[in-house]
């Protein structure tokens, strides 16, 4: 372990890692509170509120952060074995990863903070619900706040320095252990999750809803939003971060990591969902035959609308010349200068959504080691819009069998909803939208049920 290395990382073939990496978490205190007020005793007029901590775990194995086959803390060794293999021992003749020599150099690291502590939320909320005949209208303030949330870093940053060249990015880091002309490099990459990020969410919301009528029920539903946070994904694409939005799982300088805060990748202003469910009721005056084809028909509808969700422009080119974190992100985070408003006059056409003039790419020579001033998530992308539609019906055949017919509509009006553009400005096709998400699909379905 070098020397100057920080305290909460734990490297391999370090002698002082202890059999826990940290005691049992005990303060997991999780209060609930809330009060429902019938403020005229005639259930008319309901005003409710709560407020309530909610704790989360932090996870290892499949798919989380540590990309490992099972959870096995604090250390996870892969090897892959292969000729004469005896499976009764697959073991026999393979030293302790932890002897001289077993580790290649310089040694990559997935690790977790040592003082890690699992994550919690705060959760309030505040109603008033108005009874309006068959309709009950509500009014709400709903709020939350995260803290502690694990956040994937690069430990191991390279540091800029006269004479650096991506080449030489791995003698640069912090805790390599060598310097730009002398010294065997003992670490590379190390990937930590660290749980220093938090996250905001306050809205105002709206519903009007019908229920327990035997023939049109619905739900109309608006909310004014906003969420703010760090980062709002966890390796939640693996080394593939283009597919969460520029997101890069790690911030774009590992050493001012406060500048990250901004709109989450999810943030969307305005959103509208409507559901609604109407039986067809002009058969039940019918008999015999003609009532069993024509009567007891359902139709539903889903509506969802929402403003734009943001998103992040950024440059592959690495200017700053950081090392490369493979097993991190995949890329690097390098952010262009913005010198106007992204999003106003932003043309939002297929062949050119972003306002380019708004952008200036750093020069990779006159502006070596330097990191751009975008905020993170701070260009808008496409909004978002479907109506899916469902007619069902049931055909009873005798007591208890029945053949259900169904027929859905995703996306009934064809609406092309874009996918985020293309948001890298070093690629030649920055700033087009190249993809759009599920046209209309149409399914149709028969159950027998008894």
């Amino acid at each position: 372990m070098h020397p100057n290395a920080p305290t909460g990382l734990l490297f391999p073939g370090d002698p002082g890692i202890p059999d826990t990496i940290a005691p049992i978490f005990k303060s997991d205190v999780a209060p609930r509170v809330g009060f429902a007020w019938d403020t005229r005793g005639t259930s008319e007029t309901v005003v409710r509120a709560a407020y309530g901590i909610f704790y989360d775990g932090v996870m290892n194995g499949v798919g989380m952060p540590m990309r490992a086959a099972s959870s096995a803390l604090p250390n996870t060794v892969i090897r892959t074995l292969t000729g004469n293999i005896n499976y009764s021992n697959p073991t026999t003749g393979i030293l302790s990863p932890f002897s001289p020599g077993q580790f290649a150099l310089p040694a990559s690291t997935f690790t977790l903070d040592r003082g890690l502590l699992p994550p919690y939320s705060q959760g309030w909320n505040l109603s008033v619900d108005q009874s309006l005949g068959t309709q009950v209208l509500s009014l709400a303030y709903v709020g939350a706040k995260a803290t502690r949330l694990p956040r994937m870093v690069e430990a191991n940053p390279a540091i800029y320095q006269p004479g650096s060249t991506l080449a030489n990015s791995g003698r640069r880091r912090l805790y390599s252990g060598c310097t730009l002309t002398s010294g065997v490099c003992q670490l590379g990459t190390a990937g930590l999750v660290e749980g220093n990020a938090n996250s905001s969410f306050h809205s105002a919301q709206v519903s009007l809803t019908r229920r327990g009528t035997p023939d049109l029920n619905y739900t109309l539903g608006y909310t004014f939003s906003k969420d703010l946070d760090y980062a709002s994904s966890l390796h939640m694409s693996g080394p593939a971060p283009w597919l969460v939005l520029g997101e890069l799982d790690v911030p774009q300088n590992n050493q001012n990591l406060k500048a990250e805060y901004g709109r989450s990748l999810f943030d969307s202003r305005h959103r509208f969902a409507g559901t609604l469910t109407y039986n067809l009721p002009w058969a039940r005056s019918l008999h015999g035959v003609s009532r069993t084809v024509l009567d007891g028909w359902q139709a539903a509808g889903l509506l969802s609308l929402n403003s734009s969700t943001p998103f992040t422009v950024y440059d592959s080119a690495n200017v700053s010349l950081q090392a490369p974190h493979p097993g991190v992100s995949g890329m690097f985070g390098d952010r262009p200068d913005v010198t106007g408003d992204p999003n106003r006059g932003a043309p939002h056409t297929v062949q050119q959504w972003i306002a380019r003039s708004a952008f200036q790419r750093l020069d990779p020579i006159a502006n070596a080691g330097q990191f751009g001033n975008e905020r993170r998530n701070s260009v808008d992308g496409p909004a978002y819009g479907s109506l899916d539609t469902s007619l069902s019906k049931s055909f009873p055949f005798s007591e208890g069998t029945r053949l259900i017919f169904r027929a859905d509509a995703f996306n009934v009006t064809n609406h092309v909803n874009l996918i985020t553009p293309v948001d890298d400005i070093n690629s030649p096709v920055f700033g087009q939208v190249i993809e759009a998400q599920a046209p209309r699909i149409l399914q149709f379905a028969l159950k027998l049920q008894r």
